[in-house]
């Protein structure tokens, strides 16, 4: 598997740039930035963790756009998510639109 790397990807009508540091694994989103950072480290070692990170801040890009992540003092960065299946399916179908420009198809 490849990935594509991307510079910018629409979710829920804003457009994030994206950014690479080959110094670093794992991932973060800044909305108020409107940025997603991607560490690549080991992207040619280890793809399927590179998307599975990047998945996993698509998916929570969508859900505090849709309002269903809340902070709460008592849990800190360990966000509590509240939403319907309807809301469950919607944030699915916005996530795979955004996660296929990361993929390589061919």
């Amino acid at each position: 598997m490849k990935i594509n790397l991307i510079k910018k990807v629409e979710i829920l009508s804003s457009n994030f740039n994206v950014n690479y540091n080959k110094a670093t694994d794992g991932c973060s989103f800044s909305w108020k930035d409107n940025c997603i950072n991607i560490g690549i480290k080991n992207i040619n070692n280890d793809p399927s963790y590179t998307l599975s990170c990047i998945s996993h801040e698509l998916m929570e890009i969508i859900l505090v756009g849709m309002g269903a992540r809340f902070d709460s003092s008592r849990t800190g960065e360990n966000y509590l998510f509240n939403l319907d299946h309807q809301t469950f399916e919607n944030a699915i179908q916005i996530h795979t639109q955004a996660l296929i420009k990361f993929i390589k198809t061919k």
